[in-house]
């Protein structure tokens, strides 16, 4: 057994640019936190290099959908989409299209490219 080293967000962020990758918050409103919160969060990350938000996401409505391009907009992020595939242990979300109504369009990952 050999434990996990442990690190933040913005340790994650500043590791994710040292390698050249984008860092991306993950599905923001599954968070949970009041909107306050989330914007209060964001604002922080973005100050600290985050460069998206994951704005397309299987289970998102169209109001949580809005309220992550806004957010992306406000702190001039670039939006990204993913389906959370992770295999086995998820077994109800297929890969690529999460649970059936995903759609992700090219356009997403040149603008996530762009922000390199």
């Amino acid at each position: 057994y050999v434990p996990r080293e442990k690190v933040n967000p913005v340790q994650a962020i500043k590791l994710i640019r040292e390698a050249k990758g984008i860092p991306v918050l993950a599905h923001p409103p599954l968070y949970k936190l009041p909107p306050k919160d989330l914007e209060q969060l964001v604002a922080h990350l973005a100050k600290h290099g985050l460069l998206g938000i994951e704005a397309i996401y299987s289970t998102y409505n169209r109001a949580d959908e809005n309220q992550m391009r806004l957010l992306a907009k406000q702190y001039g992020l670039a939006i990204s989409g993913g389906s959370d595939f992770h295999g086995k242990n998820k077994p109800y979300i297929d890969l690529g299209i999460g649970r059936g109504n995903l759609n992700v369009a090219d356009e997403v990952w040149k603008n996530l490219i762009a922000k390199l």
